[in-house]
């Protein structure tokens, strides 16, 4: 068990500073990274041997974000299209609508496999500096009003369960497949004035990821320490390496007096890494982000039905590198629901 704790650490490390020394440099829009929902919490859960349970969630954030563009000097501008000095305004709803299945192949170990669709709305709009509407010349080439739907990458994994002393250790590893759509390198496309598309349903690459929980419960109380880190580990073939992702949380919960629900609060720091296109890290892409979230939880049984609901609210987020920020980035809460009936 300890092997497993280290190696999830050290993959933690490895990820965390990939996302901090870029490969090589070129130009791009800070604001216009796919929007991607942050880690979540590891799946765990009692199991009983030969059980199958079959699972349903959805997890959605709502996006405001806003960058400059164009040029105040004309006359030394080296963007494509050379035009005014303007704003682009993003609001963005990406959701991920997930099913699943689970084997409890003994008392120890669960396989589980997830099938997720994607949507991402977005709603575009320009502005002048002085918050007049503007009609860019370029208009619909980085960003367009429009609603993405399809697949996004599957997700096989195992996890197996151990009492330590008086708690619950459950290490969890997978490994994601390239289901979902990937399209070609947005930055390049954008650097040339052609048209392109930032949002990615997929990654292209099988991506394996682990994860780790410690839970350990009281007559009243229950009380779990829990991480998990996605590292992807080459570049599909259209040049695209998905960003690294973390989390690492505590979380303590108080059971109602029948036994059946639990509420529980607990706090998260989540690190996502830069996104990679041809071996390059573009000098205005951020090379990390950072975020602590305050979550409130609560999971409700009844029966062979198990719901839970999590809101997860940042309190705290920060950029690393990057030559040109977002001058608005705003993503205030992330909520989940999720559902799911056991046959034992």
């Amino acid at each position: 068990m300890k092997s497993t704790l280290s190696g999830l650490l050290i993959a933690l490390v490895i990820g965390s500073c990939s996302a901090l020394f870029p490969l090589s440099e070129a130009m791009a829009c800070a604001a216009c990274r796919n929007p991607t929902l942050p880690a979540a919490r590891p799946e765990v859960g009692p199991s009983t041997q030969g059980s199958v349970s079959v699972s349903a969630s959805l997890t959605g954030t709502a996006i405001e974000v806003a960058h400059s563009a164009g040029c105040a000097d004309l006359n030394n501008c080296s963007e494509v299209t050379v035009q005014p000095e303007h704003n682009h305004k993003l609001f963005m709803l990406p959701f991920e609508l997930s099913a699943g299945v689970n084997w409890s192949v003994s008392e120890q170990w669960v396989l589980s496999a997830h099938l997720p669709l994607r949507l991402v709305y977005i709603r575009a709009g320009y502005e002048t500096p002085d918050g007049e509407d503007y009609t860019p010349l370029d208009e619909g080439i980085h960003h367009r009003t429009e609603t993405l739907f399809g697949l996004g990458d599957a997700r096989l994994s195992a996890r197996t369960s151990r009492k330590v002393r008086d708690a619950w250790v459950t290490p969890m590893f997978g490994v994601s497949l390239p289901t979902g759509v990937t399209r070609d390198d947005p930055y390049a496309l954008g650097a040339i004035g052609v048209r392109h598309q930032h949002v990615q349903r997929g990654t292209g690459t099988f991506m394996p990821f682990v994860g780790l929980d410690v839970t350990r419960g009281f007559q009243r109380t229950q009380w779990s320490g829990f991480g998990q880190v996605t590292v992807p580990l080459y570049e599909n073939n259209r040049g695209f390496r998905a960003p690294v992702q973390g989390l690492i949380g505590v979380s303590g919960g108080l059971k109602a007096r029948n036994a059946e629900t639990v509420g529980s609060l607990g706090l998260e720091y989540t690190v996502e890494g830069p996104e990679i296109w041809n071996g390059i890290i573009y000098a205005e892409e951020f090379r990390g982000r950072h975020e602590i979230y305050v979550s409130p939880r609560v999971t409700w049984r009844r029966e062979r039905t198990t719901h839970s609901f999590t809101a997860r609210f940042a309190v705290f987020r920060t950029f690393v590198g990057g030559t040109e920020p977002p001058e608005v980035y705003r993503a205030p809460v992330v909520l989940s629901f999720s559902t799911s009936w056991a046959s034992q």
